[in-house]
């Protein structure tokens, strides 16, 4: 029988970025049915709320996430009127993910998300859809360390805002973690425009309470702190973003259990 380390799908996952199943490969490692709520406060009226669910069967997981990004009232600029027309307008993204993960030796696992997106501008839609792919390598000789590699926004369908098409930036991730109680430690160096990096930790205490750290070379946000609390099946996480331009902070909630 495969030998599945306790909590391995939460720590990997919530010490890494918030996007949508941020390496496909990570629910693979898991054989609990997992269910995952976010919601992420930005600037001003920005919000960003996502619902992820992953479901263990026969050796693979099958997967799904909705996301909302809220960006708010925004003020209608013109070329003559740079100070605002007075009229306020709204813009959103929302995309679906169906996530697909296999684990066929214990020392690696194989993911991929489709995802569909739809950006709406002022009521002016455009529908797109993409393609991830990630993996992950957890050598036996080491059971503390995992090398993993991503590829996210392979563009299937780029979307279009009165016939002008644009395109999904692809991002390109390579980094590894170590593992080994109470420290869990990340590094990635990622490729979207730029090329940047993140490093975070995470510490528990008595597996209940844990505290993390994470820093990312970009420009805002790039410092963030979080606390922890897991207790049997149930996980809420709060984290806080001390050098964005206005309070920004999220809160994360969880469940993971035994099929």
């Amino acid at each position: 029988m495969r030998k599945v380390v306790p909590f391995l799908f939460f720590p990997l996952l919530l010490i890494a970025d918030d996007s949508m199943f941020e390496n496909p490969a990570i629910p693979a490692f898991s054989s609990k049915f997992s269910f995952l709520l976010g919601h992420k406060i930005w600037l001003c009226d920005t919000s960003h709320s996502s619902v992820k669910i992953s479901i263990p069967w026969r050796g693979c997981s099958f997967g799904c996430g909705l996301r909302y990004l809220n960006y708010g009232k925004i003020k209608e600029t013109t070329h003559d009127n740079k100070d605002g027309t007075g009229r306020m307008y709204t813009a959103d993204d929302a995309s679906l993910a169906l996530n697909f993960a296999i684990r066929p030796k214990n020392e690696f696992s194989l993911g991929g998300n489709i995802n569909f997106i739809q950006e709406t501008i002022d009521d002016v839609k455009a529908n797109g859809a993409s393609f991830d792919i990630g993996v992950i390598l957890n050598p036996s000789l080491a059971r503390w360390f995992f090398l993993e590699g991503t590829i996210k926004n392979i563009t299937l369908k780029k979307p279009s805002f009165i016939k002008e098409e644009r395109s999904i930036p692809k991002e390109l991730k390579l980094g590894f973690q170590i593992k080994k109680e109470p420290i869990n430690f990340r590094f990635d160096i990622l490729r979207e425009n730029d090329l940047d990096f993140m490093v975070g930790f995470k510490w528990f205490t008595q597996s209940i309470l844990s505290f993390s750290a994470r820093y990312k070379s970009i420009d805002i946000g790039n410092l963030d702190f979080g606390i922890s609390l897991m207790i049997d099946k149930y996980r809420v996480e709060y984290n806080y973003f001390p050098n964005s331009v206005s309070d920004c902070y999220s809160i994360l909630f969880g469940i993971e259990y035994k099929r």
